[in-house]
């Protein structure tokens, strides 16, 4: 009886190590004893540097025991290699899919300021993201979808339970993490507000895409959007999705290219720019209008002879008031002198025109029309002038 009293002794104070050494955390198969990753779901227990530490759970690449800041500048020397490039470094792939990308870029993130570990949190739904940072730590969603932007994962949208602790736990991580607060801003330059360009002709419009903020876009990539307009009619370059440094300016240029049978039309076109950062995806645009019209061909030989025809031009006119403008207009001091002409020839009419011609004196002339131009007065004169 005493030797059963024992053995039951015994074996109560084995259950402990027993349920222990069977405990498996993050349900990934691999009890916690010998998990590599102890809160984070990852069945193959890669770990390339050998450091005890799964890649998942181990973000701190320049193996100085804490996750920070000097990480990303590694990542951002990798980022978008494959095993294929010289330089290439597993350490960085967290995520084992054989390429550095903006999910390596966020497991980092959601360790700075942590220390590496097997132990480092707890992720229930075994989707990559810790449970204090989940959006819906109950349901596995490693893209983390949240359409209407509440801090609530669209998997587990109207969940009371659910939606309590995320919306608490999201508040208390930028609260506490003010190295995810992004600051300055991004945006299009030097782009018109209007371009007008004739249908069956071409045109390119340049402009830039510049960055302050104080972290880095990867995978950036530029598109248009031109409603109503048919997309072979343009060509945006850079084609190819590409890493912009903070404090960086891209060049970015767009070619129309409109034929003939192009529809006349204002049309309203966006330009963006898209791209992965330690906040997520992150787009940027600028609007504008492109408008086109119609293209002037040159004048046929009917409607040249159709112009002749109705707007003729002054020299084809024959007729005395034509010429006298055109004389008037070449020397406008012949008025005056024509004037002064007629109204001598008038006087002289008047004053010569006697009932009687007076007689004719050697040397002295028509007596009697001397005596006249002598007692002609002014104001004969501007009466004269006054009638006429």
């Amino acid at each position: 009886m005493k030797i059963k009293a024992i053995l039951a002794c015994f074996l109560l104070l084995l259950l402990p190590v027993t349920v222990y050494a069977d405990l498996d955390t993050d349900n990934d198969g691999v009890t916690d004893s010998e998990d590599n990753c102890i809160d984070v779901y990852n069945p193959e227990q890669v770990d390339t540097n050998q450091d005890g530490y799964g890649n998942l759970c181990d973000p701190d690449l320049d193996n100085d025991g804490n996750v920070t800041e000097k990480d990303e500048d590694i990542f951002n020397q990798l980022y978008g290699f494959t095993p294929a490039n010289p330089g290439w470094n597993p350490d960085a792939d967290l995520n084992s899919n054989d390429e550095i990308d903006i999910d390596d870029v966020i497991i980092w993130v959601d360790m700075v300021g942590e220390a590496p570990g097997p132990s480092y949190g707890l992720n229930a739904d075994g989707d990559g993201w810790i449970d204090e940072k989940d959006n819906c730590p109950g349901i596995y969603n490693p893209g983390q979808e949240d359409t209407d932007d509440d801090g609530i994962g669209d998997e587990c949208e109207g969940s009371t339970t659910t939606t309590s602790t995320t919306t608490t736990t999201t508040v208390e991580s930028v609260t506490s993490n003010p190295v995810f607060i992004p600051t300055g801003s991004a945006y299009f330059s030097e782009f018109p507000e209007k371009v007008e360009v004739f249908v069956g002709e071409s045109i390119t419009v340049n402009g830039k895409f510049v960055s302050t903020l104080n972290y880095n876009l990867y995978d950036t990539a530029f598109n248009l959007e031109a409603e109503g307009l048919n997309p072979n009619y343009y060509v945006i370059s850079p084609q190819m999705e590409f890493l912009i440094e903070k404090d960086e300016e891209v060049d970015v240029s767009i070619e129309f290219n409109i034929p003939e049978d192009a529809e006349i039309y204002t049309y309203p076109v966006t330009i963006k720019a898209s791209g992965g950062s330690k906040t997520g995806l992150q787009t940027f645009s600028k609007s504008f209008k492109l408008l086109l019209k119609e293209k002037l061909g040159p004048l046929t030989t009917t409607s040249t002879s159709t112009s002749t025809t109705t707007v003729p031009k002054e020299e084809e006119f024959e007729s005395i008031l034509n010429g006298l403008y055109s004389l008037v207009e070449s020397s406008p001091t012949i008025v005056p002198v024509i004037i002064m002409i007629v109204v001598v020839i008038i006087l002289t009419y008047r004053i010569v025109k006697p009932k009687g011609k007076g007689r004719y004196v050697p040397k002295k002339g028509w007596v009697r029309c001397i005596k006249t131009f002598k007692s002609l007065s002014t104001s004969s004169i501007k009466d004269l002038l006054t009638k006429w």
